[in-house]
């Protein structure tokens, strides 16, 4: 998965209602609220393969954010949030999320998120676990 080439590897699907509140002056979802909807399927992804761990010496953080708006999302509406692998490094890994409307074809928005492996102890850069490694291949349960 490190050859830059490859295949992008869908490991996330998700939906997330679009409130009512998400909105901002311009009829469309606020540029914070997409970055907390990229947040979400993140956090739901992670749970769902129990990557965070309890005693919190180690975990992923992100370092990198870009986000491309392609089409307004808004209210009423359901999102689908995939991610996808992208690139898988020795401490860091590239995610691709896309966001589009439930029954619309078109990604509304993408982002890219380049995340790294901390060790919380020494407040540095660690080689990603081999269960991680897995998920990110679409290989872990």
């Amino acid at each position: 998965m490190s050859d830059p080439a490859a295949t992008p590897v869908k490991i996330w699907s998700m939906t997330i209602p679009i409130r009512w509140g998400d909105m901002d002056a311009w009829a469309h979802v606020n540029h914070a609220e997409t970055l907390r909807y990229f947040e979400e399927a993140r956090v739901a992804w992670s749970a769902r393969f129990k990557l965070r761990r309890e005693n919190r010496d180690g975990g992923f953080v992100v370092k990198k954010i870009s986000v491309e708006y392609h089409e307004s999302l808004v209210h009423p509406g359901t999102i689908i949030s995939e991610i996808f692998t992208e690139r898988i490094g020795n401490t860091s890994f590239t995610l691709r999320q896309v966001l589009t409307l439930q029954g619309n074809d078109k990604p509304c928005t993408t982002g890219e998120f380049v995340m790294v492996w901390m060790d919380y102890f020494n407040n540095r850069p660690a080689a990603l676990p081999e269960r991680l490694r897995a998920v990110l291949e679409g290989r872990g349960d």
